[in-house]
């Protein structure tokens, strides 16, 4: 099976697989039929559990066979008992981790955005995040994306600010606190900033038309 992921290619063999964070886009393909198994697991879990970087492992072709002969057993400590032999595999000495590339860092960064623009954080959080020290990360996403991480910040605020604006009934406090900006105040700069206009103003003129 070929796995891509951010420009790269790895080729898994039988009993070989491979662990992508749930931020990396990716896609699979075979030149012909083959069978392969498919685990989804929450995020909060993994990043407790296994490191965020990609990375290939093995499993022994004995132990699929009987997982797959159990799987539909309803029995819970069955099912427990293969997902934490799947975490013993890729932390196994023979796993192969992916250094992340810029592609990754920059990707992974916009995620932690989208997740947790409403809340107070920082480029130390993000760059602790992503696994990369605050500087760099601050360099290579000015270089990527053509703005600073806090500009990028803002402005995912705001448009979720714009629609609450328009199809909310909240007050524009209370939407400033729900868009992660820590006062009424800092929310009508940056809004007049990059709109143009006050949330006021916006919420008028999208009413009226």
């Amino acid at each position: 099976m070929l796995v891509t992921f951010n420009s790269q290619n790895v080729t898994l063999k039988c009993g070989e697989g491979i662990y992508l964070p749930g931020y990396v886009i990716h896609s699979f393909k075979t030149i012909s039929n083959s069978e392969c198994h498919i685990w989804e697991f929450d995020s909060a879990f993994t990043e407790e559990k296994i490191s965020n970087k990609i990375q290939t492992f093995k499993i022994p072709i004995e132990t699929i066979c009987f997982f797959k002969n159990i799987n539909s057993s309803p029995d819970d400590y069955i099912k427990k008992s293969e997902i934490y032999f799947i975490f013993s595999c890729i932390h196994s000495n023979f796993s192969r981790k992916y250094d992340l590339k810029n592609d990754d860092i920059i990707s992974k960064t916009c995620f932690y955005i989208a997740e947790n623009y409403n809340d107070f954080i920082t480029l130390n959080d993000a760059a602790n995040f992503a696994g990369v020290s605050p500087t760099y990360l601050s360099k290579i996403f000015k270089d990527s994306m053509g703005i600073s991480f806090c500009s990028c910040l803002n402005t995912t605020r705001i448009d979720s600010a714009m629609n609450m604006l328009k199809y909310s009934t909240n007050t524009v406090t209370q939407i400033a606190m729900l868009c992660g900006f820590g006062s009424l105040r800092n929310f009508n700069r940056f809004f007049k900033s990059i709109i143009g206009c006050t949330p006021s103003e916006y919420r008028k003129k999208s009413k009226e038309k």
